[in-house]
């Protein structure tokens, strides 16, 4: 399941679509015809996204979500409006909106819209968690990085700290699963930018028409669906970051307008031709050989000197195996946290033994996939005893029974956190999907779901991805 959504309109047919259309992409929906239910269902519900008309016959949609956002704070806020409604929605927005669509809408620029919904929540869920200090289970991830025993890890950081308070832009670079998301945040925080907003998107998340909507924007009637206005998330950054991941797969022709806009720090949204000076710091990273894609003309030369003005290369976990202990400790206790633990589980030094062995491929993302595993997997959620360091290649034992297929998970006597629960279990399942595939739609065929659900769960559980898999 992707995430819980409560739809609020009094057409009820077109509610009804809406809830079928939504579901078939792996959302839990529920509606609403009225305020009056619409205040029931989210008071048992708490549904990540809002998705409400502007008008409805016993409210005004404005002043509903003001009083739903006061119910639950945490759900994303989309609205639906005719075109002569659109002043409310901008409305809307000024007061907490994440955007809205006009009707008659497309169905994948809704499934856009869902997806950064859910991508915003995910964001927010994160920062609330490394707020929430106590002071007998934390982490130094909280504070930074980890005090790593590596030296490359110390003198790499100490470069980093450096180089985050200027506003050159930058070049992460370094395998797949290697921290490089968690590093541009982390860059961010220590700016001169980090009172400001933080933007990240993965340039192979969707196609390069809806790559560039979401980075530079439209206006209305720019492309086919493109009903309203929206501002691209170059724009939002304004006086932060933008943190652009997988560069060396982005489009050429947005290669093209990227250099514009970082050699003149304006922009022009799909459709128009009004131009827009923009502050935006520019962050990237690549698991690829840029310079190997610039000989083979898939990447421009002068795109690349432009964001390589400090480039910072993570190493990978092979080549710093004294930093896997203090990896080990802070991932359980950031995994014990998010699972409503009292106390962060520990591993057996056997199995420590077994971890610091393996070459971990796929990095600190393969560390922390196997060791959510393990925990979910474990009997005594508390002591790790044994660790599948294959964890890529299996998942939980099917049991085939008259009623289906179910998995033989062990549910210990202190009870679970169902959501966590469901999210571990939905990565074993891509991974094993993306283990028996060539590329990313086969891999999306077998669980089921659309390409672009796939890619949304890829980035928002971060799930490693071999360089091989196309899309």
């Amino acid at each position: 399941m992707q995430g819980t959504v409560l739809i609020i309109d009094d057409n009820e047919n077109f509610a009804l679509f809406l809830k079928r259309f939504i579901g078939a992409e792996g959302f839990d929906a529920a509606v609403a015809h009225d305020a009056a239910a619409a205040r029931k269902v989210i008071s048992r519900t708490f549904p990540d996204i809002v998705l409400m008309d502007i008008r409805l016959p016993d409210a005004d949609g404005v002043e509903l979500m003001e009083e739903l956002k006061g119910l639950h704070p945490g759900s994303q806020f989309i609205m639906m409006t005719a075109f002569g409604s659109i002043k409310s929605a901008i409305e809307s927005m000024r007061l907490g909106a994440l955007d809205y669509l006009t009707k008659p809408f497309e169905e994948e620029e809704l499934l856009v819209l869902l997806q950064s919904a859910m991508a915003r929540s995910a964001i927010n869920e994160e920062v609330n968690r490394l707020r929430s200090k106590t002071p007998d289970f934390t982490t130094s991830w909280e504070e930074g990085w980890p005090k790593y025993s590596s030296l490359v890890m110390r003198k790499l950081l100490a470069e980093v700290s450096n180089m985050a308070k200027s506003d050159g832009n930058l070049l992460l670079t370094g395998d797949s699963g290697v921290g490089k998301n968690y590093m541009a945040r982390w860059i961010h925080k220590l700016s001169g930018r980090a009172g400001g907003p933080f933007f990240d998107i993965s340039c192979t998340a969707l196609t390069p028409s809806l790559i560039e909507s979401e980075l530079f924007g439209h206006e209305p009637g720019a492309f086919t669906g493109s009903k309203g206005r929206k501002r691209g998330l170059v724009e939002l950054a304004d006086g932060g970051s933008l943190f652009l991941d997988e560069i060396g797969d982005m489009d050429q022709t947005l290669q093209s307008k990227l250099l514009t806009f970082l050699d003149t720090h304006t922009l022009r949204r799909i459709g128009s031709e009004r131009t827009i000076e923009v502050d935006a710091r520019i962050i990237v990273a690549t698991n690829r050989d840029l310079e190997a894609l610039v000989e083979e003309g898939r990447f421009r030369k002068d795109l690349y000197y432009r964001l390589n003005v400090l480039e910072i290369r993570l190493p990978p976990l092979r080549e710093r195996r004294e930093d896997i202990p203090v990896l080990v400790k802070e991932l359980c206790t950031s995994l014990g946290r998010e699972m409503g633990f009292s106390q962060p589980p520990q591993v057996t030094e056997e199995v420590l033994e077994k971890l610091m062995a393996h070459d971990w491929p796929g990095n600190i993302r393969e560390l922390r996939n196997v060791l959510e595993r393990a925990i979910i997997l474990s009997a005594d959620k508390l002591t790790i005893a044994e660790v599948p360091v294959y964890a890529e290649k299996e998942g939980p034992r099917p049991i085939e029974s008259g009623k289906g297929t179910t998995f033989e998970v062990p549910f210990p006597a202190d009870g679970i956190s169902l959501k966590n629960m469901l999210s571990g279990l939905t990565r074993i399942f891509i991974h094993e999907a993306l283990r028996r595939s060539k590329t990313k739609k086969e891999a999306a065929a077998l669980l089921g779901i659309s390409r672009y659900s796939l890619a949304h769960y890829i980035k928002t559980l971060d799930i490693s991805v071999r360089n091989s898999h196309k899309e």
